[in-house]
């Protein structure tokens, strides 16, 4: 069993590769020695289009001085950091290959491939985060618990976006707000696991850590970890993100399409009654906008920005595609505009949090009912120095009981140290269950109950309830029990659609549900809100 890290070639090129892979630990620490002592440009510093460019012209000085004395835009000392210096702590969570030098040649190729996204991308997502942050927007993650080689199709890709639009404009409504809308989606395909082999009937064989590394079968061959996976873990992103790209800015999001798709879904609900004045509402305003000169050929009636984000768990393939930003001189994770890290690999002088220090894109910690707050709000400052607005987002995941429980206590240590964070809750991973007949789902009335406890945690301490993180998909699968009407899920049901990789994904029918339902909530804390500030 080796390593990922590549182990030192024979002539080496510093000037365009930071350090080399080992799977040696004393070849690792000369190797990070060396590193350090070589000027550090990656194969393709990035910045935006020119026609695109959000770079900040006023704010060179600052950026210059910043390059003088190697502090990152999020505050972080740089000076012995390198995309590769997390290679000198514990890296948990990591495939084991058995081919060192298939490894090494299959990330020294990426090293050289485009970056999938763009340094200026991930920037505009900042200022949108901290706007939400600030309780001026409401932020939507959703897409596929893992990514799948073999459900990878156009249409798979365009319905779990279409049913991310409609969720969004339900909110934006009901919110009063802009939505920020995320997709797990372009690069979500690597999971931690609780242990590193599986057995079944006597056999053990590695666990199944997501199509990037292995597949699923319960075989040798299958699960055995191939780096040529990582190959077609990038291709396959490109592809979702070009389509993305088109659907976002070709037309397909325009804003009376996806009403139209809306009341379309009202239609078939039994709690259609509930839903319709809301939906009416939202067309009642889009004709108030024809009005007012805004018609379906504006760019904000007929475009949207939209984003990508992963758990940044396999550090080879995140480090392959880090990248110099040409015009501020920082560095980005080019796999997604944001990255977050797991329970599982927060650990703050881990291998994960050393990668995560230095670049600066937008990134999410989990937290749950363990979490700490002297422990969380540490590892906010180590991650942050600068309490920059935006970089940080913490995911709570607990189950509604617990989160009504230790919420509070997380929010006051982050209000008490003063600490600019956004709030998020991820419903889905603290309510997982299995049934009787062997399946793993989660109860849609228990994600509801979370996302309902997290709204009225935030209402009573008076912070702002951020966004969502939800595992959904646009099919019609039976992965998550509940929901209302004909598109009900019961545990006899589960067997019928059961295609999920991983964990129990939220079906089209219950996900738009659900955001009817929130922005019914947010509408009212508004409304109180309002009326609060209206009687003093």
């Amino acid at each position: 069993v080796v390593s990922l890290h590549r182990t030192p070639t024979p002539t080496p090129t510093p000037t365009l590769r930071v350090g080399r892979r080992s799977s040696c630990s004393s070849v690792v620490a000369k190797t990070t020695r060396r590193a350090r002592s070589v000027v550090l440009v990656r194969s393709q510093a990035i910045s935006d289009p020119p026609s695109k460019s959000s770079f900040d012209l006023s704010n060179l000085s600052e950026i210059a001085e910043r390059r003088t004395r190697k502090i990152s835009a999020t505050g972080a000392n740089l000076k012995d950091w390198t995309p590769s210096s997390y290679r000198a702590r514990d890296a948990l969570q990591q495939p084991k290959y058995e081919d060192q030098a298939e490894i090494d040649a299959v990330l020294r190729r990426m090293e050289d491939l485009p970056p999938l996204v763009f340094a200026g991308e991930s920037r505009n997502l900042q200022s949108q985060l901290a706007n939400a942050a600030s309780g001026n927007a409401f932020v939507m993650f959703g897409g596929d618990c893992a990514e799948s080689f073999k459900e990878f199709r156009a249409d798979n890709v365009r319905d779990t976006y279409r049913v991310l639009l409609q969720m969004a404009v339900v909110l934006m409504y009901g919110a009063g707000m802009p939505v920020v809308k995320l997709g797990r989606m372009a690069g979500q395909f690597a999971k931690p696991r609780s242990e590193d082999l599986e057995t079944i009937d006597g056999v053990s064989l590695p666990s199944y850590r997501g199509d990037n590394i292995n597949s699923c079968e319960f075989t040798p061959e299958a699960r055995r970890p191939d780096p040529q996976r990582l190959i077609k873990a990038y291709d396959q992103s490109v592809s979702t993100l070009n389509l993305l790209r088109a659907f976002s800015n070709g037309g397909y999001a325009a804003m009376q399409r996806v009403s139209k798709w809306n009341l379309e879904f009202m239609q078939g609900s039994p709690k259609s009654a509930q839903y319709e004045k809301l939906a009416a509402d939202v067309d009642r305003a889009i004709e108030f906008m024809h009005a007012c000169g805004i018609d379906e050929n504006h760019s904000v009636m007929n475009t949207t920005d939209f984003y990508t984000a992963h758990e940044a768990l396999h550090l080879g393939y995140e480090e392959a595609l880090t990248r110099l930003d040409s015009t501020t001189n920082d560095f980005y994770g080019c796999s997604a505009h944001f990255l977050w890290c797991g329970e599982r690999t927060r650990q703050p002088e881990g291998a994960h949090m050393e990668y995560f220090r230095g670049i600066s894109n937008p990134i999410g910690i989990k937290i749950s009912d363990k979490s700490d707050g002297e422990g969380v709000v540490s590892l906010v400052k180590h991650l942050n120095p600068d309490n920059v607005p935006g970089r940080i987002t913490l995911v709570s995941r607990m189950g509604a009981k617990a989160l009504r429980e230790h919420l509070p206590r997380l929010i006051t240590a982050i209000e008490d140290a003063k600490l600019n964070v956004l709030w998020v809750s991820d419903p889905m991973h603290g309510n997982t269950i299995k049934t009787d007949n062997g399946f793993k789902t989660r109860p849609f009335e228990a994600v509801l109950d979370e996302v309902m406890a997290f709204f009225e945690v935030h209402e009573k301490m008076g912070t702002h309830p951020g966004g969502v993180h939800l595992e959904m998909t646009g099919q019609n699968v039976t992965e998550c029990t509940g929901g209302s009407g004909a598109s009900s899920v019961s545990q006899s049901d589960l067997e019928l659609r059961y295609l999920t990789h991983c964990d129990p994904r939220l079906n089209a029918s219950q996900a738009i549900e659900l955001s009817f339902m929130m922005a019914q909530k947010l509408s009212e804390m508004k409304a109180r809100k309002k009326a609060a500030r209206e009687s003093e």
